[in-house]
This record gives C-alpha cells, structure tokens and sequence, in this order.
C-alpha cells in the first residue's frame, strides 16, 4: 500500500515513514571486517525499490573529526569518490529493486589516518526532497609493521 506525500512542518514526511515502515529503504553489505587501506572488497548495494525515484548515487566517503573549544565539533570532508550512479531510463530498466555489487578500493594512503568511512546512497524522488543514508564502514587503518629479516 502506497502513502501519499504530505509535508507538515515538524512532523515526519508519509513517504519516508512508509518507505521506513515497509523495509524500502537501501542495505549496505561489505565484504569483511574490517577493511583495510589498499584493499578491494565488493560492496553490495540493495534499494528493494526504486520506482519512485528519478536517480540514485553511492559514494564512498570519509570525514575527519575536528575538536574546538568549549566542546564543539566539526567534521571535514576528506575524501570522496562514486561508487555507483543511475539515472533516468537506467532506473526504468529496473524492475522495481536495485541490486548492485562493486569491487571499492580503499586508498592505500589513508593508512594511519583516524577518518571516519561509510557509503552514501543519495535517491531523488520523482516528487518530494532528497533522501540521503549513510552507512559507517568499519576501517581499520593502523599502519602495518614488518618485521626486519636478521
């Protein structure tokens, strides 16, 4: 059963209560935990529908986490990168559900930077805003030691 649009100020918009209610919301899946600089892992991207949509943009990101005084926080975004983009007739010619795996590396100069990872889907409704889920990824970026051969 479809909900129709209604916008009230304050007040969650019906589409995404029923989107959210009826579980069609996108799922991301990575590989394994946790990913590491330099690695390729497939990521699987799974919108159950998307015909309301009008586009769909995955991206890989991460942010750095500034501390101000008096406690206040800011983010930064330091990296960016699009895993996945549809459009138009590229989202008629789904039937319905998107079901998307790609192969994302992890740039390998990240390692023993402390940012923070996730997923971006990004979907543009026919009608109505932007909805926008973020999805952490678990990154382990310590730097790797070898140990010297004597």
């Amino acid at each position: 059963m479809e909900a129709e649009a209604h916008q009230h100020p304050g007040k969650l918009d019906v589409i995404s209560f029923d989107r959210i209610q009826f579980g069609r919301v996108p799922v991301v899946d990575i590989e394994r935990h946790p990913w590491r600089p330099g690695e390729v892992q497939r990521v699987r991207v799974a919108n159950p529908d998307v015909r309301d949509l009008k586009a769909v943009d995955v991206t890989l990101e991460a942010d750095g986490f500034l501390l101000a005084t008096a406690g206040a926080s800011f983010s930064t975004l330091l990296h960016q990168e699009r895993v996945f983009s549809a459009s138009g007739r590229d989202l008629v010619t789904i039937d319905h559900g998107l079901d998307l795996v790609a192969r994302v590396t992890l740039p390998a100069h990240v390692e023993g930077k402390n940012w923070r990872w996730r997923i971006q889907v990004r979907c543009q409704p026919r009608k109505g805003a932007v909805r926008q889920y973020w999805f952490p990824l678990p990154v382990d970026a310590t730097p790797v030691t070898t140990a010297k051969a004597s």
